[in-house]
């Protein structure tokens, strides 16, 4: 047998042994067949935020900083930088807390459909001590937590983000618009006839 035909016969039997699926393939995610997806209510992520919150009115950078995990990122209200690790996210509620800040929850939203992950975003009110003027000072935030487990009983923060809102409107521009960029509020809708 010339060596291109045994070549070829052992190229035949791979194709055939691949289209019969008897090569192995890899195991997904690293060799774990089956992944559990660790999920909680709207009312325990609701129950984390007040977690967090009661730490902010209680003052505690330290108690605040450890509901956070190791690797998480806070984009802070009063703060032009990203605080990513302990010390910068210490050093940054050291700070704001000595305002004593209070937050309220105007509205919220709540996103169950992560693995292993929920988001809780809305705007708060936020009131503080203006230290400068020795007065208190009021304002709306808009917040975002992304809140994670790694084994379904513990719930930390990964990323919160927070920021005074930009303008001072107090009429949404998109409430009383629909898909189709018409008012809902107009006298006629499409398809109406007014003339008989």
């Amino acid at each position: 047998m010339t060596s291109s035909f045994l070549g070829s016969v052992l190229f035949t039997l791979l194709l055939s042994a691949v289209s019969l699926d008897v090569i192995p393939s890899s195991p997904s995610a690293g060799g774990i067949s089956e992944q559990r997806c660790f999920k909680i209510n709207e009312n325990d992520v609701r129950a984390l935020y007040n977690q967090y919150n009661q730490a902010v009115m209680g003052c505690n950078a330290v108690r605040v900083v450890a509901l956070f995990w190791d690797r998480s990122a806070l984009i802070p209200t009063n703060s032009n930088f990203i605080r990513d690790t302990a010390e910068k996210k210490l050093d940054y509620y050291r700070e704001f807390l000595a305002s004593q800040p209070k937050e309220t929850v105007v509205e919220d939203h709540i996103d169950l459909s992560g693995c292993d992950q929920v988001q809780y975003t809305g705007v708060y009110s936020l009131e503080y001590a203006d230290l400068t003027s020795n007065s208190t000072s009021s304002s709306n935030a808009r917040f975002s937590f992304t809140f994670q487990t790694f084994d379904g009983k513990y719930w930390a923060i990964k990323t919160l983000h927070s920021s005074k809102l930009p303008n001072y409107e107090h009429i949404n521009p998109l409430e009383n618009f629909n898909v189709n960029g018409n008012s809902q509020n107009s006298t006629s809708s499409v398809g109406d006839s007014k003339s008989k």
